[in-house]
């Protein structure tokens, strides 16, 4: 539980300073399982690093919404007890797989009901650049739009390819956007969670292919990008 908390604030004190995502990524190794004791101390280390980065009351507000995403997440956990450790989450007429004991669901929700995206219509192009596994490629397939969505972390692109495969108009590419065509490293700092990856952080490291936003529509011959959907470091 303890661990669950300190993932869960540990990302939106990436959001609140406007830097949570991935490159091209969102979310390799993510489902490892990890200790509560190397998590809390990871965690404890980074805001240590952070600590004046943000004001007493946004600290508060950052708290309050860390414990409330946690319970929400242990409480679809405790309802899925049992399950295997993939899931199926349905929401208007939406399935998808999440990942038991991530963040996936959250994810998911920010994403359905949170986060205001414009709204995706028939026959528009969209860049989805850092799909994670796939809700918001999945939402626009479902509106008419072509999509191709990126993510280069290797366990969430499985999970993106089998949400998506009932979507003909979604094409999964497994790179991370960047300014030219190379192969970097990506890392994060807390590793019980599927997103957060950077091309700036250390720790828990893996190499990924890249590619550049001017390639990629050189490639596919795309004209015109009408929504370009960035949720990247």
């Amino acid at each position: 539980m303890l661990a669950t908390v300190a993932q869960v604030i540990h990302e939106r004190l990436l959001r609140r300073r406007g830097t949570a995502g991935s490159p091209a990524s969102d979310w390799g190794a993510s489902t490892r399982p990890v200790r509560a004791g190397t998590t809390t101390r990871a965690w404890r280390r980074w805001l240590q690093e952070r600590r004046n980065c943000l004001s007493r009351q946004d600290w508060l507000s950052v708290l309050y919404r860390g414990v409330r995403d946690a319970v929400m997440m242990c409480s679809w956990e405790l309802q899925e007890m049992g399950s295997p450790s993939r899931y199926t989450c349905r929401h208007g007429g939406m399935e998808f797989t999440v990942r038991r004991w991530t963040t996936d669901r959250l994810i998911a929700q920010e994403v359905l009901r949170k986060i205001p995206y414009p709204e995706p219509r028939r026959g528009e192009t969209i860049l989805d650049c850092g799909a994670h596994i796939g809700v918001f490629s999945i939402l626009a397939a479902r509106a008419g739009a072509r999509v191709l969505a990126f993510e280069p972390d290797p366990s969430n692109f499985a999970l993106l390819k089998e949400n998506s495969k009932a979507y003909p108009t979604v094409t999964s590419v497994p790179l991370a956007i960047a300014g030219t065509s190379e192969r970097r490293t990506m890392g994060r700092r807390i590793r019980c969670t599927t997103s957060g990856w950077s091309f700036f952080e250390p720790e828990d490291a893996q190499s990924v292919d890249c590619i550049s936003l001017l390639e990629i529509l050189e490639k596919w011959d795309i004209d015109d990008v009408d929504l370009l959907k960035l949720n990247v470091e």
